[in-house]
């Protein structure tokens, strides 16, 4: 298991919404618990990609933020030198999908056309 000093190992300590947002709204545990816990720590930020997580979370007041936003921000923070060998890794290593608009998108936002 990847171990780093910035990274928390945190658990819910009421399960009630994320079950409520499994069984009412068809979110899977994973989603259900990030929204849950998002909530309970009063998070900032929640990372989530999936469509349905993402709508749940926006309708319950979360600001969300997906992988591509992280890549765009940390691309102008200097972080990475550059977005587009990060998503095609994540394309062909990791199966992760999204259309070419967004694509393209983030392309632009990152100052890589």
């Amino acid at each position: 298991m990847l171990q780093l000093d910035w990274i928390q190992v945190r658990s819910l300590s009421d399960i009630t919404i994320a079950n409520q947002l499994q069984r009412d709204r068809g979110l899977d545990a994973g989603e259900a618990n990030a929204i849950a816990l998002a909530l309970e720590l009063q998070a900032d930020d929640l990372l989530i990609d999936e469509r349905l997580g993402r709508q749940e979370a926006r309708q319950l007041g979360l600001s969300i933020i997906g992988i591509l936003g992280i890549l765009v921000t940390a691309k102008q923070r200097n972080l990475i030198p550059k977005v587009q060998p990060v998503m095609d890794a994540l394309i062909h290593q990791a199966r992760f999908r999204f259309s070419s608009q967004l694509y393209q998108r983030v392309l632009d936002l990152s100052n890589e056309l």
